[in-house]
């Protein structure tokens, strides 16, 4: 923020504004396109039942046997889109928008 005087003697204030760059958006896109991803793979998990058979993985020690829980993926998926859905909403990814 620079403070400048006038001619009357009175500090004016000059905001810096730098206009949001071009890739942002894209940036957001790419956040909410990999939320939708892992929800609708939470979804095809639920339906096909997959959490229900167990699954063979390796935890560094050994291979164990677990479940995919589909509720995680949904839920997580929804929180990852959050973010990025809002500033949408908002508007706040248009570029020289300051709110």
């Amino acid at each position: 923020m620079k403070d400048e005087r006038n001619e009357s003697g009175e500090v004016q204030e000059e905001i810096e504004s730098d206009p949001i760059p071009g890739q942002r958006t894209f940036n957001l896109y790419v956040i909410l396109i990999c939320g939708c991803i892992m929800s609708v793979t939470g979804i095809y998990i639920k339906i096909f039942s997959l959490d229900k058979d167990p699954s063979l993985y390796y935890d560094g020690n050994g291979f164990q046997f677990g479940a995919i829980d589909g509720i995680y993926y949904i839920v997580t998926g929804v929180i990852i889109c959050i973010f990025p859905g809002w500033h949408f909403y908002k508007g706040n990814h248009k570029a020289g928008k300051h709110n």
